[in-house]
């Protein structure tokens, strides 16, 4: 059976809505998020699909559903889009924001497993007083 497990992540905020410094900040709209699931079971993964939810107040979902590419076992991939987020100007800087990531294939269903990203404190302080 596979074994799907989250296995790092990226956050991308190279977007007209966001400041392109590679940080997530209070305020910023769209920004990309590319969670990487490995296969880490006894069979190949098909049919995978994944959604995103928002645990934390002032972060909002955008996108919340992407399609993976097979992932064979000892694999490693990510969707094959981004999921999307926004993060109202009421969220503290330096806040801690989850989500809650769950994986669907054809040979399971897996548990629900929970990303973390921290707002910059030191980049959005500085961008808000310069």
């Amino acid at each position: 059976m596979p074994n799907l497990a989250a296995n790092g992540q990226t956050v991308d905020d190279n977007v007209p809505t966001a400041n392109y410094n590679g940080f997530v900040e209070p305020g910023e709209a769209g920004i990309r998020l590319w969670p990487a699931i490995e296969n880490n079971g006894a069979l190949n993964s098909t049919g995978i699909t994944a959604q995103l939810e928002s645990l934390t107040p002032g972060v909002t979902i955008i996108t919340d559903t992407v399609p993976y590419p097979d992932i064979a076992v000892g694999q490693t991939a990510i969707g094959l889009a981004p999921f999307g987020f926004s993060v109202d100007h009421s969220v503290a800087c330096g806040s801690d924001i989850q989500f809650l990531c769950n994986r669907h294939g054809y040979f399971a269903n897996l548990p629900a497993q929970l990303l973390r990203q921290r707002l910059d404190p030191v980049t959005a302080y500085r961008s808000a007083y310069l």
